[in-house]
């Protein structure tokens, strides 16, 4: 699993997801707690 935002990043674009702005924001939160 993706474990860096950058990952999660490229993951998204090779799928074309959208990610709305409240999706995003909480990835961030839970990259930001796992260190």
């Amino acid at each position: 699993g993706a474990t860096k935002e950058e990952q999660v990043t490229a993951n998204v674009k090779a799928s074309d997801w959208d990610l709305t702005e409240s999706e995003l924001d909480e990835l961030d939160a839970l990259l930001a707690d796992d260190g």
